[in-house]
């Protein structure tokens, strides 16, 4: 049948510490999960208009990079821009037509561009 939301989250957070230094895994993780729910229920409840392409809405989308802004600001550590980036660069690979789970994708993302922008 195949993983839950739950197994990909605890899974991916394995990888995440396995690949990258514990704050920018954390800071990966925490601004996608909030992100990526905000997403869903905005998306799902209010937004009408969709990517061209995607079935991702715009407000979904909008949703996604303040909620993700709102918790890189328990981040301080990491540079505006790079956690910026990391907000906006998950959204975007949200859209990808990617037969991988957002619940992997979105932090190894998020991770990987704080790391480049911030390390």
């Amino acid at each position: 049948k195949g993983f839950t939301g739950a197994t990909w989250v605890v899974v991916t957070a394995a990888l995440l510490l396995g690949t990258f230094e514990p704050r920018f895994a954390a800071a990966g993780m925490s601004m996608t999960l909030v992100g990526d729910a905000a997403a869903a229920l905005v998306g799902r409840t209010w937004g009408a208009r969709k990517w061209p392409g995607s079935n991702r809405t715009l407000l979904g989308t909008g949703a996604f990079v303040v909620t993700a802004l709102v918790i890189a600001a328990f981040f301080p550590s990491f540079p505006w821009s790079a956690r910026a980036a990391a907000a906006v660069g998950a959204a975007a690979a949200e859209m990808l037509p990617l037969r991988i789970n957002d619940n992997l994708l979105l932090p190894f993302v998020a991770a990987g561009l704080l790391t480049l922008l911030a390390a």
